[in-house]
């Protein structure tokens, strides 16, 4: 697994975010795995959900301009 996907999801789970794995890297549990080259996340969409979003992307160092909670 790529790096900066163990880094993003460690960032989550240490803000205690909630959210899910979806697309390619979940069916892979399933199925003969595929290589698609990226991460699908789906996150809760909540106002108790969207501070520790924020906070694991900062911690991932991810670019923020114009994002807020309400986002």
């Amino acid at each position: 697994m790529n790096p900066d996907f163990l880094d993003i999801i460690r960032a989550l789970l240490d803000a205690e975010a909630r959210f899910i794995i979806v697309g390619a890297y979940a069916v892979n549990i399933y199925v003969e795995p595929r290589a698609t080259g990226d991460l699908d996340i789906l996150v809760e969409a909540t106002a108790e959900n969207a501070p520790k979003v924020i906070s694991a992307l900062k911690e991932f160092a991810a670019p923020l301009t114009g994002l807020s909670e309400s986002d």
